[in-house]
């Protein structure tokens, strides 16, 4: 039996708070998918496929801490509701660094197989993140 909270923690700690690029070979299944990021119709495959966007967007943002608010645990399913504090250092598309800190709420859903993410639907709104940081 796996401690499914324990295992969402470590995602959010391990993956993006220190960085370990290492850790989402590890947390996440092969043929994983990660759904809703970085747009809604969004679906990322194995832990390849979710490295590609986390290296993009881990270049943007280089100061990253999620905090998570809830977790709650329904047998192999897990539903967090986090927020994460990004500090927008790197240029994205069309955007220059602006060193602005930046809020995002979101939610993740996530179903586990075998100690690893099979699953994971994500809930945030970039596209508001991206319009804070053009303002002047």
């Amino acid at each position: 039996m796996h401690d499914y909270k324990a295992l969402m923690t470590r995602w959010f700690q391990e993956v993006w708070n220190d960085g370990n690029d290492a850790s989402i070979a590890e947390l996440f299944h092969p043929q994983g998918k990660a759904l809703g990021v970085p747009d809604p119709d969004s679906v990322l495959l194995g832990p390849a496929g979710f490295r590609t966007l986390y290296q993009s967007f881990r270049r943007q943002f280089s100061n990253i801490h999620i905090a998570v608010e809830e977790i709650f645990v329904d047998g192999d399913h897990v539903a967090a509701r986090w927020t994460a504090t990004l500090v927008h250092t790197g240029d994205a598309p069309g955007l220059a660094a602006t060193g602005k800190t930046v809020t995002l709420p979101g939610s993740s859903f996530t179903h586990y197989q075998g100690g690893q993410i099979i699953a994971a639907w994500n809930y945030m709104d970039l596209t508001f993140v991206y319009q804070n940081l053009a303002k002047k």
